[in-house]
C-alpha cells in the first residue's frame, strides 16, 4: 500500500483507480468490509482509508494464485 501513500502525497486529488494484485484474500475481505477482528489489519486499513479519501483514490484489489503473482518471486 505504499504505492497508495505516495500518490496520495505526491499527486494530491486526482481521482485514479489503482489496481493490486493481492495473493491473500484475508486482506481482499477485511478491504471490502472496511474492517477486520484482527486489530493489526484495522490500524493499516485505517492509515491507508485516510490517504485515499485524501487524493479521491479508487483503490481496487484482484485475487492472484500466489504461484501467479510476480511480487512473490523474490522471496520464493
Amino acid at each position: 500500500m505504499l504505492e497508495v501513500r505516495a500518490r496520495a502525497l505526491n499527486e494530491g486529488p486526482s481521482g485514479a483507480r489503482i489496481i493490486c494484485f493481492v495473493d491473500s484474500r484475508v486482506v481482499i475481505g477485511c478491504w471490502s468490509k472496511g474492517r477486520s477482528s484482527s486489530r493489526a489489519l484495522n490500524q493499516r486499513l485505517r492509515k491507508i482509508l485516510g490517504h485515499v479519501l485524501l487524493a479521491n483514490l479508487q483503490v481496487v484489489l484482484a485475487w492472484v494464485g500466489t504461484k501467479s503473482n510476480p511480487a512473490d518471486d523474490p522471496s520464493r
